[in-house]
């Protein structure tokens, strides 16, 4: 299975330069994607379209934060969602896994940790 070319991945971001960082990126490794700039048009778009493989989620986001899109996400399907967030220490990683993330990644984003942390999840 070319998980490249048959899965999404959801970029969820409230501020446009990250989304299309991450698009940009995701475009380089030849990802397909779609967009969100909130927790809950992440919910909406998980609602309407089975074929999301992954989930690049902004922990900080208003309304709906990314934890909570997170939880309510995965209530509804299985999916690995990496937290993408500004906080950088060991100990915020760990906090991130244990309320449910499948990975982290913090900005600023290292482009072949990114690359190697989906390619793994989408195995």
């Amino acid at each position: 299975m070319n998980s490249k070319a048959e899965k999404y991945i959801l970029v969820v971001d409230d501020k446009k330069e990250n989304i299309d960082l991450l698009c940009a990126i995701l475009k380089k490794y030849g990802y397909n994607y779609l967009t969100a700039f909130s927790g809950e048009e992440s919910i909406d778009i998980i609602d309407s379209n089975k074929n999301i493989g992954l989930i690049l989620m902004d922990v900080k986001m208003k309304g709906i934060d990314g934890t909570e899109a997170m939880h309510r996400i995965k209530e509804k399907i299985d999916v690995p969602v990496i937290a993408v967030t500004g906080f950088a220490l060991e100990s915020d990683k760990k906090e991130f896994m244990s309320q449910g993330f499948d990975d982290y990644i913090s900005k600023p984003i290292d482009i072949q940790s990114l690359n190697s942390k989906i390619s793994d999840l989408l195995q």
